[in-house]
């Protein structure tokens, strides 16, 4: 199809919709120096990550598996179940299974697994 004002084809005017050279930026070029602000890399460790209510539910998920962990093994085996990925995953498992089992699989176990 061509256009009946200026006979170029449709598909060239839908590429060159503003007139420029298709891909073209409107400002092409580097950003000036001035518009990048330098931000040190405290910054980024101080931002918060997540939100209170999620802080909240993590700490007690967390809280909830440590009882579980002090009502199953000592603290010495405690200390040393995250040392060994395989072990861990296990544990954590079997921590799931037991949440399934006394009907207690709510959001806060989905979430910790």
């Amino acid at each position: 199809m061509v256009c009946c004002q200026c006979g170029v084809g449709l598909q060239v005017l839908c590429a060159r919709a503003n007139h420029t050279r298709i891909g073209e930026a409107a400002h092409p070029g580097r950003a000036r120096a001035g518009a990048r602000v330098e931000r040190s890399a405290a910054d980024l460790v101080a931002a918060p990550m997540l939100e209170a209510v999620t802080v909240k539910l993590q700490q007690r998920v967390w809280d909830n598996f440590e009882l579980w962990l002090e009502c199953r093994l000592s603290e010495d085996a405690r200390s040393q179940v995250f040392l060994c990925p395989s072990l861990a995953a296990q544990v954590l498992r079997a921590y799931g299974c037991t949440c399934t089992r006394e009907e207690a699989l709510c959001m806060s176990c989905a979430i910790f697994l």
